[in-house]
């Protein structure tokens, strides 16, 4: 008897902890990113310089602009001198919005003290994409 209760405990248990895992991970990967402030004025040059034609839809949130940007970031960074580049590496990501402009600017950024480029992409909320630009 002991033993049978022993069990049902023990599978009352792992259910718990596996459902608070679930729910865990549930909020901990569609939790939005902090949103920082820029001004496009600032980014002039990397506008001028590294514009780019194309429009990935409407982007109403952090995490849309943030799988927009590394779509566009693939798509132009996948390979380098003819080798596979993973431009994204795990890298941590900024998400910066201008509500003068209604523009996403996303960037990431390196995770080292070793200065290394890093892709960012400006793209406005109705989806036109701006400037995609390794800095």
């Amino acid at each position: 008897m002991n033993k049978r209760i022993f069990i049902c405990v023990a599978i009352v248990l792992a259910v718990i902890v596996i459902v608070a895992v679930s729910i865990i991970m549930y909020f901990h990967t569609n939790k939005q990113p902090d949103i920082m402030e820029f001004d496009m004025i600032d980014y002039q040059w990397e506008i001028e310089n590294f514009s780019f034609e194309g429009n990935v839809g409407p982007i109403d949130d952090a995490n849309t602009a943030v799988e927009k940007a590394k779509d566009l970031w693939l798509e132009k960074y996948s390979t380098v001198n003819g080798q596979p580049y993973d431009p994204i590496k795990r890298r941590k990501i900024e998400v910066l919005f201008d509500s003068n402009n209604d523009c996403w600017l996303i960037k990431s950024v390196s995770n080292s003290n070793v200065k290394a480029s890093t892709p960012h992409a400006m793209i406005q909320k109705d989806g036109k994409v701006i400037a995609v630009w390794m800095g």
